[in-house]
């Protein structure tokens, strides 16, 4: 799962750092070490695909532990502990932007002076020339955790139908749990004379490249032949990955994708889900059947 926890804001100059080291904690431009009093558990993405809802280029440096951005081959910033900020042995860090996403907080912003990302209500206090951060130019950008985590995830694909007049429509609904469980049920009608074998999957991408499946295969019955003409489940069930991915889920939010097809070919079906996905978010994301 590429995603890390233990990064903090800091009271003084309001600037995302690593606070994971216990003996260390960063060198802050107000004096002193980071501070850490009264900020929420953020969590960093790294090491991803290219996408086109997250922004690469960010590194934490060794000397003052600063988020920073890091992309422009001649300028790498101002670092408080002296010189330009360190790359040597960060991750690859990408950086949510410009998203409705739950499940963090937004306003952060990046300095153009010393490129290190901060809170952007409160100007804190830049390396640079020791005044306020400068977030001229900057995107808004969306940090993993804060007060807006929720405590459970809904999504319904509201109106399922085919087509090319095949008579089969309906509804399906997934909702996740932070503690790994959850229900996936709907209903799907077959109004016409032909009975079909359907494959429906639902598929839920989260921010960190992985995209979560649910599977339901049945048969409906038309006026032609006897038997039911309605599908209906509900099937509930836990999956520890889902409480492990829950930061990464609640990060990228949105509506499910799905796809039906009147056959069983779902491995077919998957394929142009995934395709479906990759055109919408910008990457093509690791593929992992929860149901199905």
């Amino acid at each position: 799962m590429a995603i890390q926890a233990n990064w903090a804001s800091c009271a003084k100059c309001q600037g995302m750092h690593y606070a994971g080291f216990p003996d260390f904690k960063g060198v802050c431009p107000a004096g002193g070490a980071h501070e850490q009093t009264g900020s929420w558990e953020y969590r960093m993405l790294y090491d991803l695909p290219g996408s086109n809802k997250r922004q690469a280029g960010w590194a934490s440096c060794a000397k003052c532990q600063g988020l920073h951005y890091a992309a422009f081959p001649e300028f790498k910033g101002a670092c408080p502990a002296g010189g330009a900020h360190e790359q040597a042995g960060s991750w690859a860090y990408d950086a949510l932007f410009e998203t409705n996403s739950r499940g963090g907080q937004r306003d952060w912003r990046s300095c153009r002076k010393c490129q290190g990302l901060f809170y952007g209500p409160f100007k804190g206090k830049c390396p640079a020339d020791g005044s306020e951060h400068d977030p001229a130019g900057s995107f808004n950008y969306f940090l993993i955790g804060g007060p807006d985590v929720p405590d459970k995830l809904t999504y319904h694909a509201k109106s399922i139908t085919f087509s090319g007049g095949t008579a089969l429509g309906g509804w399906a609904l997934v909702t996740l749990f932070p503690d790994g469980n959850f229900e996936f049920s709907g209903h799907l009608h077959n109004s016409g004379a032909a009975a079909y074998e359907h494959t429906l999957i639902l598929a839920v991408p989260d921010a960190a490249g992985q995209i979560l499946t649910f599977r339901q295969s049945g048969n409906t019955f038309g006026t032609l032949q006897p038997g039911p003409r309605d599908c209906d489940w509900k099937t509930a069930g836990h999956n520890d990955l889902i409480a492990t991915s829950w930061n990464a889920l609640t990060a990228q939010g949105g509506e499910p994708s799905w796809r039906i097809d009147a056959s069983v070919n779902w491995g077919a079906i998957i394929n142009a889900l995934v395709d479906d996905i990759a055109k919408a978010a910008g990457y093509i994301g690791t593929v992992v059947s929860i149901v199905g």
